[in-house]
C-alpha cells in the first residue's frame, strides 16, 4: 500500500495484530548471492531439520553431462591433475565456458537432469545425483518414514521423494 507517511508498505495481520511494514531502498538489491547450477531448476525444498536446499534441475533438448564426451576428458584430465571433480560447475574455467556458450542441444523429448543439494550458508554443493535413461524430474516432496511398529526409536526420518519422467514430451503431454 501507500500513503504520505509510508510511500511503500506492506501490511500484515497476525491474530489481533496490525502490522504495517516499510521497507527502505526498495530499488535496491537487499541481498543477492549465485550458486552455479547444472541444468534449469524446476523444483526447490528446505530440509526442515539441516536446512539444506534440495533443487530439481531438468533441461529439456540437452545432452546430459554422462553423454557429453568433450566434458568427460576435461573433467578426467582435472580428476588425474588434483582429486574427483564431480562436475562443470565445480572448476570455474569449465563453468565459465558453459555459462558462455550453455550446454550442447540435445534431441527433441531429451532430458537431462539432476538432484543438488546446497548448503545455504555457503553455496557449496553438498551433493549431485545425475539423472540417466532421459529422465526428467517433475516433482519432489518430504515425506516422514515412521520406525516400524514395536521399535524403540522414537525419530520419524524425512525422506525425499523424488518423482520422474522418462522420456517426457509436451503437446501432447506423454511420457514412455
Amino acid at each position: 500500500f501507500a500513503s504520505d507517511q509510508c510511500p511503500e508498505g506492506f501490511v500484515s495481520v497476525v491474530k489481533s495484530t496490525l502490522r504495517i511494514l516499510a521497507v527502505e531502498n526498495v530499488g535496491d538489491a537487499f541481498n543477492t548471492q549465485a550458486c552455479r547450477l547444472r541444468y534449469t531448476p524446476r523444483k526447490l525444498l528446505v530440509h526442515p531439520e539441516t536446512k539444506l536446499l534440495l533443487i530439481a534441475e531438468a533441461d529439456h533438448a540437452a545432452v546430459p553431462l554422462a553423454e557429453r564426451e568433450d566434458l568427460q576428458a576435461k573433467l578426467a584430465a582435472l580428476a588425474e591433475e588434483g582429486g574427483p571433480v564431480q562436475g562443470v560447475e565445480f572448476n570455474d574455467e569449465l563453468a565459465a565456458l558453459e555459462e558462455q556458450f550453455g550446454a550442447p542441444k540435445g534431441q527433441s523429448g531429451q532430458w537431462a537432469g539432476c538432484l543438488r543439494i546446497v548448503d545455504p550458508a555457503t553455496l557449496s554443493t553438498v551433493s549431485v545425483l545425475e539423472m540417466d535413461n532421459n529422465e526428467a524430474i517433475v516433482s519432489v516432496a518430504l515425506a516422514d518414514l515412521a520406525p516400524p511398529s514395536g521399535a524403540h526409536l522414537q525419530h520419524i526420518e524425512k525422506l525425499l521423494v523424488v518423482g520422474c519422467a522418462k522420456g517426457l514430451r509436451y503437446m501432447p503431454m506423454d511420457c514412455e
